[in-house]
């Protein structure tokens, strides 16, 4: 059995709703500032009552000066699903999850608010520091089990951020 004993700090939502609908794009370009930390896949997210499954990801400052940590989730097809950036101050850690979740009501995660259905999605860390010092993990949970059931995601640490072209019209 896995637990989770996180200290996390009430945080702000600010997260952005994608749509189900929405066409094949590519996947949304780093901000300015930011450094691609980790990248992970599998995520999925379902709100009909049957199924309740959510994403769930934990990044830990572990450097001595605050970092903006930014996740983003992407739907299987490469648009943008959802996004949100939090500081964390040294040695804070802070919890992100696709929708309201019972099993996570012991600590505050900032609820991304997802809409829909979505399964074979992906997700994205950035950091404001360019040697991120964070470490982050990522589950798969149902939402509706107060034990917490979870598989985790593998996480990929991006050790030299790829260069990436853009598309000149």
């Amino acid at each position: 059995m896995i637990s989770i004993r996180n200290a996390v700090l009430v945080l702000s939502v600010a997260g952005v709703a994608g749509s189900a609908a929405a066409q094949n794009g590519p996947i949304s370009p780093i901000a300015e500032g930011q450094t691609l930390v980790y990248v992970f896949t599998g995520v999925s997210n379902d709100t009909t009552d049957e199924d309740m499954t959510a994403a769930l990801i934990h990044c830990t400052n572990l450097s001595v000066a605050d970092i903006d940590v930014t996740v983003d989730i992407y739907f299987s097809v490469g648009t943008l699903a959802g996004s949100n950036t939090q500081t964390l101050f040294p040695g804070e850690t802070a919890s992100w999850q696709t929708q309201d979740a019972v099993s996570v009501n012991n600590f505050v995660a900032v609820n991304m608010d997802l809409v829909g259905i979505f399964a074979g999605g992906s997700g994205r860390i950035t950091a404001s520091d360019k040697k991120a010092p964070i470490l982050c993990t990522a589950q798969s949970i149902d939402a509706t089990s107060p034990a917490m059931h979870l598989a985790s995601l593998p996480m990929l640490r991006v050790a030299k951020p790829p260069k990436v072209k853009t598309l000149k019209e």
